[in-house]
């Protein structure tokens, strides 16, 4: 917008420059009082007949015009102007220049204030350009966010890692535009497999084109782009009717771990993809690795725990029901040399104990098929014991002596659990191999959390380094009673020596809270 000069214009001039109007008029006045009274002063003669005095006023109205069109000209317009310019660039028009009269007293002026305007103009263009840039990456930056956010929702909520995998394939051709993707995954050392793909392409299409771009292996890097495969498409008998096409592939990697790889086919002239996309690419791939490689764990750790609860159960099978089948045997050999002795009341006797040891060990199998806990549970740790004490008694008739120095505090289940199978371990293998003549169970424990168990025979003891004895099948319920210990943070010391008999010590701490103990 240009403010050009103008004709003076009285009726524009008394509407728009009403500020200095009455100085203005006030002093043409005065002006030609003046003049009037000047010629009246120094030429009398004129102003003696009408027409001298008409001629004067002509002569004076003429003078006053001019002055009027000067003043207008060199003064009244260029204010003028300047407010004209004003107000049109506080209206938003700040391309709006003004064109002074050539020679006139302001024409350095106008030229500085046109100057200043273009400023203006170009720092109100190049703010509303970051402002529109600043708008457009904001944009960008929610809509990344919002993708990464289903992607996280996502890996969070997805049972099945393949599916997941399949679906953010449609997500990856959708941010990019793509004609075409495939996902290849892992399934050996060095071997890959296409599971799914999308597009235009099919499987074995796909599979040319990575074996010629030799992508079917590990990428080297997270995202590689491939700006032109027209020839490989040619070399795999793909048509592509002249249009210029891409690929690109985001690698599935974590840490040092490969999974697989995605590989999205692109026509150069429709594609959504720029540089400025990498990291939202590389981000999704990341949390789908994340994904892959926690799925991995999770399997390893539910085959370890499987692991764990078979073992578990073994040494549940050999602290209880195995201890009561060896008994048995123990009970039907007593037995056998009853009856080879004739002698019938020790017979009947050793047919009692037999009766009572097959219902325990009835009783024992419906616990761990029904329950899988030990009886410890029901009855508490020391009334265990006791109960593990009176049988060792009864089958061997050796005196076994129980110190109870154990504080009235509950102590968890588990611990407990392994307390107790350690003591009847202990006790089990003095009867097979001790032949002892005394033993003795103490349980000691502090207010401190500090508990200590100790069992001990005076029989024939043995070398624990001798690899005979860990023959297999021999000796397995030391390893066992050890793993006990270890579980409840504890700690299995074995003391023994030929002749000299066996020192089992188990050690371990635990401190209750009061929440417990109440």
């Amino acid at each position: 917008m240009k403010i050009e000069s103008q004709k003076p214009n009285i009726a524009k001039c008394l509407t728009q420059w009403k500020a200095p109007l009455p100085i203005f008029l006030s002093l043409i006045l005065l002006f030609s009082f003046l003049l009037f009274q000047i010629i009246a002063l120094f030429i009398p003669s004129l102003m003696e007949t009408n027409y001298s005095l008409l001629a004067v006023n002509i002569l004076l109205v003429f003078f006053n015009f001019s002055a009027a069109t000067m003043t207008w000209r060199d003064y009244a317009e260029p204010f003028m102007q300047f407010e004209l310019l004003t107000e049109s660039m506080l209206a938003g028009n700040l391309d709006t220049t003004i064109v002074p009269r050539k020679n006139s007293t302001f024409v350095s002026l106008a030229d500085n204030i046109n100057a200043l305007g273009k400023m203006l103009l170009a720092q109100s263009t190049q703010t509303e350009k970051q402002l529109n840039d600043h708008l457009q990456h904001i944009t960008e930056k929610t809509h990344s966010l919002q993708v990464l956010y289903n992607v996280a929702a996502s890996v969070s909520q997805s049972q099945n890692i393949n599916f997941l995998l399949e679906s953010y394939l449609h997500t990856f051709i959708k941010l990019v535009n793509a004609e075409s993707g495939s996902l290849q995954v892992q399934t050996g050392e060095n071997t890959y497999k296409i599971i799914a793909c999308a597009g235009v392409l099919n499987k074995k299409q796909h599979a040319q084109l990575l074996d010629l771009a030799q992508l079917s292996c590990k990428p080297k890097k997270d995202l590689e782009w491939i700006p032109n495969i027209n020839n490989l498409l040619a070399e795999s008998g793909i048509p592509h009717d002249n249009q210029t096409y891409g690929m690109i592939c985001i690698a599935l990697r974590y840490r040092d771990h490969f999974f697989g790889s995605y590989e999205l086919v692109v026509d150069i002239n429709k594609m959504g993809y720029s540089s400025s996309d990498n990291k939202l690419l590389i981000s999704i791939s990341k949390h789908l690795s994340l994904a892959i490689n926690q799925n991995k764990l999770n399997k390893e750790s539910d085959l370890l725990n499987r692991m764990e609860e078979r073992s578990s159960i073994a040494n549940e099978l050999h602290d209880s029901l195995a201890q009561t089948l060896a008994s048995l045997r123990f009970q039907a050999r007593v037995l056998d040399d009853s009856m080879h002795k004739e002698d019938e009341k020790s017979a009947w006797q050793e047919m009692e104990k037999l009766e009572n040891s097959i219902d325990q060990a009835n009783t024992e199998l419906r616990e761990l098929i029904a329950h899988f806990k030990a009886p410890v549970f029901e009855q508490g740790l020391i009334p265990a014991v006791e109960q593990a004490i009176k049988r060792f008694r009864q089958e061997t008739g050796t005196p076994i002596f129980f110190q109870k120095e154990w504080p009235n505090k509950k102590l968890p289940a588990e611990v407990e659990i392994q307390t107790l199978r350690i003591v009847q371990e202990s006790l089990s293998n003095i009867r097979k191999h001790a032949e002892a003549n005394a033993v003795r169970v103490l349980l000691k424990g502090d207010d401190l959390g500090d508990y200590q168990v100790l069992i001990e025979d005076d029989g024939n003891g043995f070398i624990s380094k001798d690899t005979s004895l860990n023959a297999p099948g021999e000796h397995i319920g030391l390893t066992i009673m050890e793993e006990r210990a270890q579980r409840i943070g504890g700690n299995l010391k074995i003391e023994s020596e030929l002749g000299e008999g066996t020192h089992v010590m188990l050690s371990f701490s635990y401190i209750s809270s009061d929440l417990e103990n109440s």
